[in-house]
C-alpha cells in the first residue's frame, strides 16, 4: 500500500509541477541566452521539433533557474573524450551557423531573468551601482560602457524555430534601471549592429568565442567617443585583413574552426609605431619599448593579466592628453588598445580586482575620464 502511495504522488508531481510552473512563471520571462520567452512554442514543424516542443515546456517548470543546454545533433557527433571541449558549455546550431556558438548556462548562473523589471536583489547590478558612483567622485565624466552580448548582436544564428530570437534583450531592464539613476551609459548594441556585414562574408564578433573580435571592438570605441568626446573625436583610420579565428573560449579543440562559413577573426593594418612607457602601479616596475599600434603589446611589465591590476601606459603619438582610466573585463582585450592609441596617458585597471584597490590608484592618477567597460551580461 505504501509503495503505491509513493508511485501515486510521484507520478502526480510529474503534472502538478509543471502545472504550478505554468501558473507562477511570467510568460514574458525572457532566457537570456537563448533569447526567447519562456512559453515560446516551435513555430513550425523541423526535424528537432519534438526536442524544441520539450525545451519550451521545461521552461515552466517550477523554479527553473538552470538547464542542461541541448546541443545540436553535429556537436554530439564529433565531441569525444579528447577534444578538451566542455560541450555543456555552449550550444551551436546546425545549418549555415556550423561551428557558431552562444554561451551555456555554466557561464552564468543566472540563467533566467525577467525583461521588463530589474530584481533588486541582483548583486551585479548592485556592487556596479554602487561603484559608479564611488568613481563618480572622482569625476562626473564617469561613463559606463556596453559590451553587448553575442547573442544581442547576432540572434539571426540562434534557433529560429523557437521563440523570437533578437526581439527580447534581458539587459534592457538593468539599462532602465541605469538610465533613471542618470548613470552616463554607453550602450553600443545599435553601433554594432549597425556595422555588420550584410553579405556575413565577415563578423564583428569571433564565431567560437563569446567575445567581440578587433573590428567589433573599434565599432564600440567609435560609439563611445563620439558620446564622450563628441566633436573634439577625430577617429584614427585602421583597416584589417580577414581569416577564421582558430581556437575560442568555446571552443577548444582548434579543429572545429574549419567548419566555419564566416571570416571572424580581424588583423589590424595599421603600420603606426610609438615608443610607449607602461608601469606596474604595484610594483613599480616600469618598461618601454616600441609598440604597434591596435596591438596588445602595451601589456609590457607582465606576462599576462593575472600578475597585473593596475597600469599606466604613456604613448607620447597620442592625439588627447586627457588622462583616461579604462576599467575593463575580457572585453577590454580588443578594446584598449584603441584607448592606447588615442589617448597620451592611459590607466587600465582590471574590473576584477577589488574595488578598493582601483579607486585608491584612480584617485591618486586624477583622471578626466573613467570608462567602466562590462560586458551586458555582467552589468
Amino acid at each position: 500500500m505504501l509503495v503505491k502511495v509513493i508511485q501515486f504522488v510521484l507520478v502526480a508531481l510529474c503534472f502538478v509541477i509543471p502545472l504550478v510552473g505554468n501558473l507562477i512563471v511570467d510568460s514574458n520571462t525572457v532566457f537570456k541566452n537563448e533569447n526567447r520567452t519562456a512559453f515560446a512554442y516551435p513555430t513550425e514543424y523541423v526535424k528537432s521539433y519534438w526536442d524544441d516542443l520539450q525545451k519550451a515546456l521545461n521552461d515552466r517548470l517550477l523554479g527553473r533557474e538552470s538547464t542542461q543546454v541541448i546541443t545540436s545533433n553535429y556537436l554530439s557527433q564529433i565531441m569525444t573524450q579528447t577534444t578538451n571541449f566542455l560541450y555543456q558549455d555552449a550550444f551551436s546550431f546546425p545549418g549555415n551557423a556550423v561551428g557558431w556558438y552562444f554561451l551555456g548556462d555554466r557561464g552564468d548562473k543566472h540563467y533566467q531573468k525577467h525583461v521588463f523589471k530589474l530584481d533588486k536583489k541582483d548583486q551585479f547590478y548592485e556592487d556596479n551601482l554602487l561603484f559608479v558612483r564611488q568613481l563618480e567622485t572622482i569625476t562626473p565624466n564617469t561613463y559606463v560602457i556596453v559590451g553587448p552580448d553575442k547573442a544581442s548582436i547576432y540572434p539571426e544564428y540562434m534557433n529560429q524555430h523557437i521563440g523570437y530570437p533578437g526581439k527580447y534583450r534581458h539587459f534592457n531592464a538593468t539599462k532602465e534601471a541605469l538610465l533613471k539613476e542618470n548613470i552616463k551609459l554607453v550602450d553600443n548594441q545599435e553601433a554594432i549592429v549597425a556595422a555588420k556585414d550584410k553579405t556575413y562574408k565577415t563578423s564583428l564578433y569571433l564565431a567560437n568565442d563569446t567575445h567581440w573580435n578587433s573590428k567589433g571592438a573599434l565599432v564600440a570605441f567609435n560609439n563611445t567617443m563620439k558620446t564622450v568626446l563628441g566633436d573634439k573625436y577625430y577617429p584614427i583610420e585602421y583597416t584589417f585583413s580577414w581569416a577564421k579565428n582558430p581556437i575560442g573560449d568555446l571552443n577548444k579543440s582548434s579543429f572545429i574552426s574549419e567548419f566555419k562559413e564566416i571570416l571572424d577573426l580581424a588583423e589590424n593594418n595599421i603600420k603606426e609605431e610609438s615608443d610607449c612607457t607602461s608601469k606596474d602601479m604595484e610594483s613599480g616596475k616600469e618598461v618601454t619599448k616600441t609598440r604597434k599600434f591596435a596591438t596588445y603589446d602595451m601589456f609590457q611589465c607582465n606576462i599576462d593579466r593575472l600578475s597585473c591590476d593596475v597600469e599606466t601606459i604613456y604613448n607620447p603619438k597620442g592625439k588627447s592628453d586627457l588622462k583616461v582610466v579604462l576599467i575593463s573585463d575580457s572585453y577590454g582585450i580588443s578594446y584598449e588598445p584603441y584607448v592606447v592609441d588615442y589617448f597620451k596617458n592611459t590607466m587600465w585597471c582590471s574590473a576584477y580586482a577589488s574595488h578598493d584597490k582601483v579607486l585608491k590608484y584612480i584617485k591618486e592618477y586624477q583622471p578626466d575620464i573613467i570608462l567602466y567597460l562590462r560586458i551586458e551580461r555582467f552589468i
